[in-house]
């Protein structure tokens, strides 16, 4: 299974709006589910009091709880960031205790975050998930005008390689693939919020095989797809003539699936690395623990270790 960092993701697409990127969901389920964040009426399951809890809890154990956690930082397991009340927040995730889990991404095309963790204070759950909900950054307007730049453009590059075909017989530019892509291109909807999907947990052991080195969660975030990237000059210019031979060298429906995902997908899988951690940091009247890079708010009580290599809970290598 592929993941990608938030970093790899904005400086792939040059975007920061999430889920932009460009491969298919290998290895990670992304069952849809109906959701209603705002009323929290996602799952049937009673949210989680962190607050109040005391005990050892691994990440197979904490996502199973029906609560929120919320990434900041750079997302990576080379040393814990602390939370302060100017902390900038990544994304909140909303997790319903079923394997299932919502990526909320607070922050704008320029990967500036648009709430920090005093902007928590004061809020119930439902409170931050609603403030989440507005910053949501996909505009529908945007996404239908980058949507028809992205066609107008590829239709020229299409033309342009229509021309050099004609001095190169193995360029086969009638191939029904092409057309197949333009009317996927044009009937490309956005999601009017993201939806619930699996996520999943992986551990990688040390030499020995028997001992966690380390481990990261694979959380499927929503956002432009990356064929939007594909307007303009320079690398995008690049990229659109990459598209096209990767079309033509598609023989059969299933490589041909496998680039229309990668480009047409509103849905990439985000990598975070997770630390063990049993400090706490105090925003205001608030408490956040958790695995480095993503915390919840605790009682400050809990403490976090990682998955066994053996847990029915997480791939190992």
């Amino acid at each position: 299974m592929q993941c990608y960092s938030r970093r790899q993701i904005v400086k792939h697409m040059g975007l920061a709006a999430g889920c932009l990127l460009l491969s298919p969901l290998s290895g990670c389920s992304t069952n849809d589910r109906p959701i209603d964040s705002a009323d929290n009426t996602a799952s049937d399951k009673e949210q989680f009091d962190w607050l109040e809890a005391t005990g050892t809890y691994t990440p197979s154990d904490a996502f199973k709880q029906k609560g929120l956690w919320f990434t900041f930082g750079n997302d990576y397991a080379d040393g814990r960031e602390s939370v302060a009340k100017d902390t900038s927040i990544t994304a909140i995730f909303e997790f319903y205790g079923d394997g299932t889990v919502t990526c909320w991404n607070v922050y704008d095309e320029t990967g500036s975050s648009v709430i920090r963790f005093r902007d928590l204070e004061g809020l119930s759950d439902k409170e931050v998930l609603s403030m989440a909900k507005e910053h949501w950054p996909i505009s529908q307007d945007e996404f239908e005008s980058k949507k028809q730049n992205v066609i107008d453009e590829l239709s020229s590059s299409y033309e342009d390689l229509k021309a050099e075909a004609a001095d190169n017989p193995d360029l086969n530019v009638e191939n029904a693939y092409f057309s197949r892509f333009f009317e996927d291109l044009k009937s490309m909807s956005l999601p009017k919020e993201p939806e619930g999907k699996s996520y999943s947990l992986e551990v990688q052991t040390d030499d020995t095989g028997n001992n966690t080195e380390y481990e990261k969660v694979c959380l499927p975030t929503c956002g432009y797809p990356g064929v939007l990237s594909l307007s303009g000059g320079g690398a995008a210019a690049w990229g659109r003539k990459e598209l096209w031979y990767s079309l033509l060298r598609a023989d059969d429906d299933t490589k041909y699936e496998s680039i229309s995902n990668s480009y047409l997908s509103c849905y990439v899988n985000r990598e975070v690395n997770l630390i063990e951690s049993d400090t706490s940091d105090d925003v205001y009247s608030s408490t956040y623990q958790g695995f480095g890079g993503i915390v919840t708010r605790t009682g400050g009580s809990a403490s976090f270790v990682l998955d066994e290599p053996t847990s029915d809970e997480v791939e190992a290598d």
